[in-house]
């Protein structure tokens, strides 16, 4: 079967092996599957204030002098997007596009990753329900998608509600989604696991590359630097006196005391990073998933946009206590975890999520 895929498969380390999972497990299963490339028009920034201004001068102090590296980066994701992802050669703009020059598929999947995110852009919302794929045309399934925020405006409800209920095969990445799409439509959807979980260890190892850093290192990864996540990479590091090692999406590090910042990481060294660090440090969904498919020892703090998501997961495998919001309580063992219930779970959650999209697919 021909599957066409509209994601997130631009923005960071996460939305791009997310889409490369999905369309790996969609072959998998036997079905062509191409990413469509979906771009919006370009919106007009609002005017920033002179703080703000002044932020964005010192930051772009920061990219100059890391130029080369960043460039770097952009080029061996590029790199990995040319050679790791099919994606269709017509680059679309809005959804009035898409209806008029459908891809030919039999199928259409939204998802994953925060693609259900309250956005004031309307037509690139509504490309992410499938607005623009007819249910006489082919079937239409959302696979894991997340809203990315754990509730949504009375407004924002009207506006999904028959955009959802157009969606005849349902499914999403969090509890809390489930309970949004329950209240605006009154559907039950599933839970489904992340696409980069629907992978195994193995399945990632071929994509990796050994990190240019011998281990053991601690590997630091993160969305938001908020104090209480700092002081965790600090105390790791002091209780374990290994280096620390940190991923860096951005020109700048505002993690103090590490040993090595990677400014420039190809999606194939981010993976074998994971795999080899001795324990991590994140605050990233997409982190934690790494670290999860690794079997790695974790630690990772409540974030303030993202905490539903990570503990959604954390609490449906039964590691709950691997996100702490008081770092004084934490004891030894900080490079020992137990994955032996967390594994079985992750077993049963893969299983029920494939059978999902088998189930979709040939219905």
């Amino acid at each position: 079967m021909r599957v066409a895929t509209v994601t997130y498969h631009h923005a960071n380390y996460g939305a791009l092996l997310q889409a490369y999972a999905l369309q790996t497990a969609l072959r998998k299963l036997g079905n062509t599957s191409q990413i469509i490339e979906y771009t919006s028009h370009t919106q007009k920034k609002p005017i920033s204030s002179p703080r703000v201004e002044f932020k964005k001068f010192i930051l772009n102090g920061f990219a100059l002098l890391r130029h080369t590296k960043v460039r770097r980066r952009y080029e061996r994701i590029g790199e990995f997007r040319r050679t790791c992802l099919d994606v269709t050669p017509r680059a679309y703009h809005s959804c009035d596009e898409l209806s008029r020059f459908l891809p030919d598929a039999h199928a259409f999947i939204c998802g994953s990753d925060q693609i259900w995110k309250p956005s004031p852009d309307g037509d690139k919302t509504r490309v992410f329900y499938l607005d623009f794929v007819s249910s006489n045309d082919a079937r239409k399934i959302a696979y894991a998608p997340s809203f990315g925020v754990a509730a949504v405006s009375r407004q924002f409800k009207h506006f999904i509600r028959p955009l959802i209920e157009d969606i005849p095969h349902l499914s999403v990445r969090e509890r809390t989604g489930q309970q949004i799409i329950r209240q605006t439509t009154g559907r039950e959807a599933p839970v489904v696991l992340d696409p980069t979980l629907l992978l195994s260890s193995e399945d990632w190892s071929q994509l990796a590359v050994p990190p240019r850093i011998d281990p053991p290192f601690v590997l630091v990864y993160s969305t938001s630097q908020r104090r209480i996540f700092l002081d965790l990479v600090q105390h790791v590091k002091r209780r374990t006196a290994l280096p620390v090692v940190v991923i860096s999406a951005a020109p700048f590090n505002r993690i103090w005391g590490a040993d090595h910042v990677i400014f420039d990481a190809s999606p194939e060294e981010f993976v074998g990073l994971f795999a080899s660090a001795a324990c991590i440090c994140t605050n990233s969904f997409h982190g934690m998933a790494f670290s999860l498919i690794n079997r790695r020892p974790f630690w990772t703090t409540p974030h303030p946009a993202a905490n539903t998501r990570l503990a959604d997961l954390l609490d449906e495998i039964g590691l709950s206590d691997r996100q702490v919001a008081d770092i004084g309580k934490l004891g030894g063992g900080l490079l020992e975890i137990d994955y032996s219930r967390a594994e079985k779970n992750l077993d049963e959650a893969r299983v029920n999520s494939i059978r999902f999209l088998r189930k979709a697919l040939a219905d």
